[in-house]
């Protein structure tokens, strides 16, 4: 009887990105790495890249559409669909045909949930210019939008160490899109005089809703146009980190043998409950936990079925939906192997043994008679003593693989057996009881035998 495949975990790595080219025509880059085997790279919140599953975990990927000046372009690493964790890498593209007037700089900023945060976007002049003519779009982070009111802007620039309002309108005619998450404007037809190396910047208000379930973003503000010296099309960048609490669950404790396990997490300021939908014994079922005074909460799952069980989280502030979040518990029950073996003394008692889920109830049973039970120890072995078969022969019985379906009966062979009459090992309550494993079935099963001399 052949064993049951093992799989073997893959290295724990850190992401890890570079740049390995660049094209400054295209406005490309290749971004190689390495990770967790298999694991899901994420631009953005957008999946780019898979680890190869070998064991370095390399990964690449080509990155298109990047704006003249310096691209930080932040990767996070996702394992089962959970987050692990993430690095960043900054491409500087420079235009052959329009060297850069003006260049966009780089920053960051920290976005607190559940409020309004004021967020500059800052430019640096290659060359002394006077009126510029052009537009500057400003993109707000995944997951936020702008403050509505934003139409005109002053702006600022620095004169040594200190930010100074400029004298009038720098932006203009501001125009907010319907979904909030872009800001257009014309630059403002005024003396700007703006000295070469000197920096300007531009304040954004954006807000950030308490349920956001992408934590790191960027804003960036394009900045096009012309100065009597040249032209300029750069993109200033601020990765932006949300703080503050989320709806997140961590899955602990997993019992494969009672099928339950426990959910650790937080939820967003303010929460009052938090709702979980999941299935039990095959229904679905709503309950709520009320999170501690910091956020913090635990749930107890029962009733879980063999494999992937979806789990639905929904945080509340009273009846208002403030958050929601998707977690996956997984329960792998070890397949049940057993086999035979005969003394050569046929009045002596033959062996039955194979592996298991640790800690399952294996029974052998002749029709509704228990003839011998045992628990699988917790290395995975299983053994037993029977009563001889009364006569020589080959038997060879239908068995189904371990899994959570509670009320289904398993036949296998099992010593004291002879022709034309059924045996078979049952659980009580799946999966508290593993099985005999043997036959092909539909869903993958193998056959047991058992052998004596004739």
């Amino acid at each position: 009887m052949s064993s049951s495949p093992v799989t073997r975990p893959y290295p724990q790595r850190a992401i890890t990105a570079q740049v390995a080219s660049k094209d400054d025509a295209g406005r490309t880059a290749r971004i190689t790495g390495t990770a967790i085997g298999k694991a899901s790279i994420r631009l953005n919140g957008r999946q780019v890249a898979t680890a190869s599953d070998a064991g370095t975990g390399t990964w690449e990927t080509t990155v298109t559409g990047l704006q003249v000046g310096q691209n930080t372009l932040v990767f996070q690493q996702y394992v089962d669909g959970q987050y692990r964790d993430q690095t960043s890498v900054t491409v500087t593209i420079t235009d052959p045909a329009n060297p850069g007037r003006i260049t966009g700089n780089v920053g960051t900023a920290d976005l607190p949930r559940g409020a309004t945060t004021t967020v500059y976007a800052g430019y640096t002049a290659q060359s002394a210019f006077t009126t510029p003519t052009g537009t500057l779009v400003f993109t707000a982070p995944e997951g936020t939008t702008f403050a509505p009111g934003q139409d005109r802007q002053t702006g600022q620039y620095r004169d040594g160490t200190t930010w100074k309002d400029f004298g009038g309108d720098s932006l203009v005619s501001g125009s907010r899109s319907a979904d909030g998450r872009t800001y257009s404007f014309s630059l403002g037809s005024r003396n700007w005089a703006i000295a070469a190396g000197q920096q300007f910047r531009f304040a954004m208000r954006i807000e950030t809703p308490i349920g956001i379930t992408t934590t790191t973003s960027s804003l960036r503000g394009t900045l096009a146009g012309s100065v009597a010296v040249g032209t300029f099309d750069t993109t200033a960048t601020v990765t932006t980190t949300v703080t503050g609490a989320g709806l997140q669950a961590t899955v602990e404790d997993v019992d494969v043998v009672d099928g339950t396990a426990t959910l650790v997490g937080t939820a967003p300021a303010g929460t009052t409950s938090v709702e979980v939908t999941w299935k039990r014994d095959g229904t679905e079922v709503t309950r709520s936990v009320t999170p501690s005074s910091t956020g913090s909460w635990n749930f107890g799952l029962t009733g879980l079925a063999n494999g992937t069980n979806p789990v639905h989280l929904v945080a509340r502030k009273g009846s208002e939906e403030v958050a929601s979040a998707d977690v996956d518990v997984r329960l792998v029950i070890a397949a049940l192997t057993a086999s035979a073996q005969f003394p050569a003394d046929v009045s002596e008692r033959a062996t039955v043994a194979g592996r298991g889920q640790p800690g399952a109830r294996v029974e052998v049973r002749d029709g509704a008679r228990v003839v011998v039970g045992t628990t699988v120890g917790e290395d995975g072995n299983w053994t037993v003593s029977v009563p001889a078969p009364g006569r020589g022969g080959r038997v060879r019985a239908p068995g189904r693989p371990a899994g959570p379906q509670p009320g289904h009966r398993h036949r296998a062979g099992a010593p004291g057996l002879r022709r034309g009459r059924a045996h078979h090992v049952s659980r009580r309550r799946v999966p508290r009881v593993a099985r005999l494993a043997g036959g092909a079935d539909r869903r993958g099963g193998r056959a047991g035998s058992c052998d004596r001399p004739r």
